[in-house]
């Protein structure tokens, strides 16, 4: 009697290559994370030995605020694999920093520029802890750049909170003002800014040490600058004895 003989199973021969081929990968994988950890990640060399930070304000004088921010210990942080990308949005994240840049010096030196933002106003008094920057952008005194004793400030505005960071819209004409004045009129010295009057700015203005009180309206801010610097320097050449002036009879110059 013949023995009957069983059919092979087509499949089975390809099970078994592909078994070997996902052992084989596997085993090539796990290789290869071994000697890339032994040979990079652990090894001593790439170990973050050297920070570099480089900052015109107060940035400069935190060291230990930005390793924080940016998730970085010297002596332990592998260089290699560290996300400068991620670090830069972090610190650029800071109301006080305008930009900033991480870069990686192999094999274990990582650089940090910071450029801050210049404010150019208080909000309140001289003496206030919150200032605005030429964006409008509210920024807290404690961490913001060496401060310049002239620049002006703003009254007539109020409230109990100031977010660092937050823009205020109402602030965003009196901030145009400000900046336009010390960007094209540096010979008019602005000493404050008040806006506590609806559609109205009052402008405290010295001009070679002679005090001048200028009323404006709160629009077309650039011809409106362009009137008051010239009768500004009218006034001072003639030497008037009148030091207060308005701009709200229809732009034309009123002096009192």
């Amino acid at each position: 009697m013949k023995r009957k003989i069983l059919p092979k199973n087509p499949y089975a021969k390809l099970s078994i290559l592909f078994f070997i081929l996902i052992l084989a990968i596997g085993i090539i994988y796990f290789s290869l994370n071994f000697l890339i950890n032994l040979c990079v990640y652990e090894n001593q060399h790439f170990i973050v030995q050297g920070i570099n930070i480089k900052s015109s304000g107060r940035w400069a004088e935190k060291k230990s605020d930005i390793l924080d921010i940016i998730n970085i210990e010297k002596g332990k942080t592998v260089l290699l694999g560290y996300n400068t990308k991620e670090a830069r949005l972090s610190l650029e994240d800071i109301p006080s920093i305008d930009s900033a840049s991480v870069t990686k010096s192999f094999p274990n030196t990582l650089n940090i520029e910071i450029t801050e933002k210049i404010p150019c106003a208080f909000v309140g008094n001289i003496k206030s802890e919150i200032l605005v920057d030429d964006e409008g952008m509210i920024l807290s005194r404690q961490n913001c750049i060496e401060l310049d004793k002239s620049i002006p400030f703003i009254t007539g505005y109020t409230t109990k909170y100031f977010t660092p960071g937050e823009k205020v819209a109402e602030l965003k004409t009196v901030v145009e003002v400000i900046s336009e004045l010390k960007r094209n009129y540096i010979e008019l010295h602005l000493v404050r800014a008040d806006i506590s009057e609806k559609g109205k700015i009052k402008l405290y203005i010295k001009v070679h040490r002679k005090g001048y009180t200028v009323e404006m309206p709160s629009r077309r801010v650039s011809y409106m600058l362009k009137i008051i610097y010239s009768s500004l320097v009218k006034a001072r050449d003639l030497n008037m004895k009148k030091r207060h002036s308005s701009l709200m009879f229809r732009g034309e110059v009123v002096w009192k």
